[in-house]
């Protein structure tokens, strides 16, 4: 019998700094993804949030309301694509799309 093995996982601290197993949805923030770059404020007080985007998009975690994001300075998320961010030092989410309209998701956890 094989034997199971336990994978080493970086997950998030809560405010006591212990590792956050159980992550629960709180605060949504939809925001329109366009032609035209935009930022989106983040949930007030995120530490970790989850993205999502329903179409082909570039962005940024940003410290700024400040709009700049393009394909060359950007990272890519394909459309369906999410994953949980750190934003403790960040405030807001810029984004432009790559093709078609469509909207980000972001889900505070922390």
């Amino acid at each position: 019998m094989a034997e199971s093995k336990v994978h080493d996982v970086n997950l998030p601290r809560d405010a006591s700094g212990n590792a956050a197993q159980v992550l629960e949805q709180s605060t949504i923030v939809n925001a329109a993804v366009g032609s035209t770059a935009a930022a989106t404020a983040l949930p007030t007080g995120a530490k970790v949030v989850y993205i999502t985007a329903t179409t082909d998009l570039y962005f940024r975690l940003t410290s700024s309301n400040s709009a700049g994001t393009t394909s060359s300075n950007g990272a890519f998320m394909a459309a369906g694509a999410g994953r949980p961010y750190d934003v403790s030092n960040q405030t807001h989410i810029d984004h432009i799309r790559d093709s078609a309209d469509g909207r980000v998701t972001v889900e505070k956890l922390i």
